[in-house]
């Protein structure tokens, strides 16, 4: 069964408007257009989404993961607010040695973990319409696609956010992704990786926040994905 996993009872409700929500770390059985899925929200961050995910590949023979929720952009000019955005890849830059020049995943001498695709440092690439095929869900071919980059903390500050960018190019941060692609790797099975973007990356200015317009967004999202 195709696991739909979102950080937040605030996501989970945006796009199951009147499912009644599991408590944090827990899922349900639910159905989107006729189909059954099992519905989840993991809680905040890597950790969260680690711990849910395991506890339900170890409670089902899961087909696959879709995850939902809020991004923020590297570039508004490029990725609006309320657009939506495929993650193409996913990676953590705080895995490795930390030195004056930055992060280097390589730095400790171990990777994160040996994959069917081989050693994964801090990036696992995705093919969004590889997984969408074998999820049995459409993903529209207008929907920006681009590497997204998964935090413990949400970046609040614009020169710590330009160099990320500067460092690994992404389009998007987020707080799950990178463990929910891990886990479903480790798996294998396939994981697609859908947002909305509610913010600008680094910045606590409210023009460049839409938390309510990206919440909104998450129903059509939902809907096209699951479109005939």
């Amino acid at each position: 069964m195709l696991a739909l996993i979102f950080a937040t009872h605030k996501e989970y409700a945006a796009a199951l408007s009147g499912v009644p929500a599991p408590p944090q770390g827990a899922w349900q059985q639910t159905s989107v257009a006729g189909r059954p899925v099992l519905a989840a929200v993991t809680g905040v961050g890597p950790l969260n989404a680690a711990l849910c995910l395991g506890r339900m590949l170890g409670a089902h023979p899961l087909s696959g993961v879709l995850n939902m929720g809020l991004a923020g952009s590297f570039e508004i000019a490029a990725l609006p607010l309320r657009s939506f955005s495929v993650a193409s890849a996913e990676i953590w830059p705080e895995y490795g040695l930390r030195t004056p020049q930055g992060i280097d995943p390589r730095g400790i001498g171990f990777p994160l973990a040996q994959t069917p695709l081989g050693a994964i440092h801090d990036r696992i690439p995705l093919d969004p319409a590889a997984a969408a095929r074998a999820l049995g869900l459409t993903l529209p071919p207008q929907w920006p696609q681009g590497p997204s980059l998964t935090v413990s903390a949400a970046s609040g500050d614009p020169d710590f956010a330009r160099q990320l960018h500067a460092r690994y190019q992404p389009t998007t941060e987020n707080m799950e992704g990178f463990a929910l692609a891990l886990g479903c790797l480790q798996a294998s099975i396939p994981f697609l990786e859908v947002r909305t973007i509610s913010n600008l990356v680094g910045s606590r200015d409210k023009a460049h926040w839409d938390l309510n317009g990206a919440l909104a967004q998450l129903a059509a999202a939902l809907s096209g994905l699951f479109a005939d």
